[in-house]
């Protein structure tokens, strides 16, 4: 599961593994508790200037973020997979969602 900051992940997530699906914990999650641990306050993704390129080790800006996923997307569908969006709205009902696309998928 890939997505912006603040976008649910984490929640999706936490509810796909009470679900007893196999869940492994998203990088971000662990950068925002040291954002927190630091004394920052609120969510870092509302500052425009929290994203980290760790490869290169540099701050991007908003428009960078926007590129770069953009670009994931493409390497993503250049090696076969097909990204699915999930959209806004109550937890449960986009872990549902993506619990039946998990399922359909591997029951296919």
């Amino acid at each position: 599961m890939t997505g912006a900051p603040g976008s649910g992940k984490t929640v999706i997530l936490g509810e796909l593994r009470a679900a007893r699906h196999a869940v492994v914990d998203e990088a971000a999650t662990d950068v925002i508790a040291a954002w927190h641990a630091a004394g920052a306050d609120g969510e870092p993704w509302r500052d425009t200037g929290w994203v980290r390129d760790p490869s290169a080790a540099r701050w991007i800006g908003y428009a960078e973020a926007l590129e770069f996923g953009a670009l994931h997307e493409r390497v993503c569908r250049a090696h076969g997979y097909q990204p699915v969006d999930v959209p806004p709205g109550p937890v449960s009902e986009r872990a549902a969602l993506v619990d039946r696309l998990i399922r359909s998928w591997v029951f296919d």
